[in-house]
C-alpha cells in the first residue's frame, strides 16, 4: 500500500509560523530559522559564523549578567579560536550597565558584541533606546562587528523590533512566551546568513547530493536539517497570535502591578533583601531596607511618583535572599509546603 500525502498540509503551518513571528521582530520570514531554543540559536551563531570568521587575538564582549546560554557558547569559541573575552560590569547600584564602560572596552579588534537586553536574575532592562546606542556606536569602532541580542527573556514582556535596535542576530524562545519548550527561533539579517555555512546536516536542507558531494539550500532552510517539530511550531505561533491578541501594553502593565504586588509582600518579610529591580527605584529600595515592615508601605505611597519611571526599567522578575538561609532549602519548603515553584541558585555578581 502506498501512502500519500500533501505536502502543503504539513509545510504550511512551519510557513505561517515563520512569517508570524518574524513580523511579531519586525523581520522578514527568510530571516528566520527554528532552533530548539534560544540557546541552540546563539550556539549555531557561535559555531556558523564564529567557528568561520574569529581568528586568534579577536575580542569577544559580554555583560556579567549574561546567562550561561550566552556565555558559554562564546566561552568555547574563544577557547577554539585563541581569542579574548571581555566582559561589560553593571552597576551594582542599578543593576544597570553603563553604556559608557561598554563603550570604552570596545577596540577595532572586538568582533562580537553579544548581550542580554533583560537580565534573567536581575530583572534590569537594556533600554531599546540604550541598546541601539550602544549597538551603533560598535559598529563605528569596528564596522566588522557582529552583535547578538538575547531576547528570551524580553519578548515576553516589551516589543522588540529587530532590525531598528540595529543587531545582526536576535534569539528567543517559544517557552518563554507561554508557547511550548523545545522551539525558539534564531532571527539574522539576510547578507550574514548567506555568509553562513550548516552546522547540522542531514535531509531537507539540501539542494543537490552526491556520494562525493553536496550544496545546501539558501537561509533559513539550510540550517534546519531534518524534520522540524511541526506540533511545538504551531504551538509557537498560537502563543504569538496570544500575545497579539492581548497586546504588549496591556501585558507590561499587567507585569507591573504583579510585580509591584509580589516584592512589596516579599520584602515585608524579615531578613529579606531584594536584588533585583524593583518598580519603585532603587534608592527607595535601599531607604526601604533599614525601615520596619510598618513604615515601609508609607514610604512606597510617597514614591508613587516615580514609580512609573523606575517600572520601564525592569521586567517582572524578583531575586531575593533571606539572611541566614540557604535559597535550596527556600526553595524544596515552598515547593512541599504551598506547591509553588522557585528558581533557587547563588548569584555571585550580587
Amino acid at each position: 500500500m502506498l501512502l500519500v500525502y500533501q505536502l502543503p498540509l504539513v509545510s504550511d503551518p512551519p510557513a505561517k509560523a515563520r512569517e508570524k513571528i518574524a513580523k511579531f521582530i519586525g523581520g522578514k520570514r527568510e530571516e528566520i530559522i527554528f532552533t530548539s531554543g534560544a540557546t541552540a540559536g546563539i550556539n549555531l551563531v557561535a559555531r556558523a559564523w564564529g567557528d568561520t570568521y574569529i581568528k586568534e587575538g579577536d575580542e569577544i564582549c559580554l555583560s556579567v549578567a549574561e546567562h550561561h546560554a550566552n556565555l558559554l557558547p562564546w566561552q568555547q569559541l574563544a577557547k577554539r579560536k585563541k581569542a579574548q573575552l571581555k566582559f561589560i560590569p553593571i552597576n551594582k547600584e542599578t543593576k544597570e550597565l553603563d553604556i559608557n564602560i561598554a563603550v570604552s572596552l570596545l577596540s577595532p579588534k572586538t568582533r562580537i558584541l553579544a548581550l542580554a537586553c533583560t537580565s534573567n536574575v536581575l530583572g534590569a532592562l537594556l533600554q531599546q533606546q540604550q541598546l541601539q546606542q550602544l549597538l551603533q556606536q560598535a559598529k563605528l569602532i569596528n564596522p566588522n562587528i557582529i552583535t547578538l541580542v538575547d531576547a528570551a527573556q524580553a519578548l515576553p514582556h516589551i516589543p522588540l523590533h529587530a532590525p531598528s535596535l540595529g543587531a545582526d542576530f536576535l534569539v528567543g524562545s517559544s517557552h518563554k512566551m507561554f508557547g511550548g519548550t523545545g522551539i525558539g527561533f534564531l532571527w539574522g539579517r539576510k547578507l550574514l546568513l548567506q555568509r553562513m555555512q550548516p552546522d547540522n546536516y542531514g535531509g531537507e536542507m539540501i539542494q543537490h547530493v552526491s556520494f562525493d558531494r553536496s550544496t545546501f539550500t539558501d537561509p533559513p532552510w539550510r540550517f534546519e536539517a531534518g524534520t522540524l517539530p511541526i506540533a511545538q511550531i504551531i504551538g509557537f505561533a498560537a502563543a504569538v497570535d496570544f500575545l497579539n491578541q492581548v497586546g504588549m501594553n496591556n501585558i507590561a502593565a499587567a507585569d507591573q502591578k504583579l510585580a509591584k504586588t509580589l516584592m512589596e509582600a516579599v520584602e515585608d518579610f524579615p531578613r529579606v533583601r531584594i536584588l533585583s529591580v524593583t518598580p519603585w527605584g532603587q534608592q527607595q529600595q535601599q531607604q526601604q531596607q533599614q525601615q520596619q515592615p510598618q513604615q515601609k508601605g508609607a514610604a512606597r505611597a510617597a514614591a508613587a511618583a516615580t514609580t512609573a519611571a523606575a517600572a520601564k526599567k525592569m521586567v517582572p522578575i524578583c531575586s531575593f535572599i533571606i539572611e541566614g538561609l540557604s535559597p535550596f532549602d527556600l526553595a524544596l519548603c515552598v515547593d512541599q509546603w504551598y506547591h509553588v515553584h522557585l528558581r533557587a541558585d547563588f548569584i555571585p555578581l550580587c
